[in-house]
């Protein structure tokens, strides 16, 4: 037996469930973007403070102590030694 107006909670309940997906995708789609974005900000080379040598992050090591200038974008995670 149908109940009157079931129909019509079905169709709004798909149009629900379909809606929030979309939100779902939409908002997913920002994020990657924003990520990508940030990632392209990283600079690629450091400046160690012992030698005045400019390395690849990649070749900074724990307990290294990186050089970084007023304005520029800190390359490596660490803590604040002086300035």
């Amino acid at each position: 037996m149908l109940i009157a107006g079931a129909g019509a909670l079905c169709r709004a309940i798909v149009f629900l469930f379909t809606t929030a997906e979309w939100l779902e995708t939409l908002a997913c789609t920002k994020v990657s973007a924003e990520m990508s974005s940030l990632m392209g900000m990283l600079p690629a080379k450091a400046v160690l403070a012992t030698t005045g040598d400019v390395v690849s992050v990649r070749d900074v090591r724990v307990g290294d102590v990186v050089a970084v200038r007023a304005g520029e974008i800190v390359p490596v995670d660490g803590v604040v030694v002086d300035g």
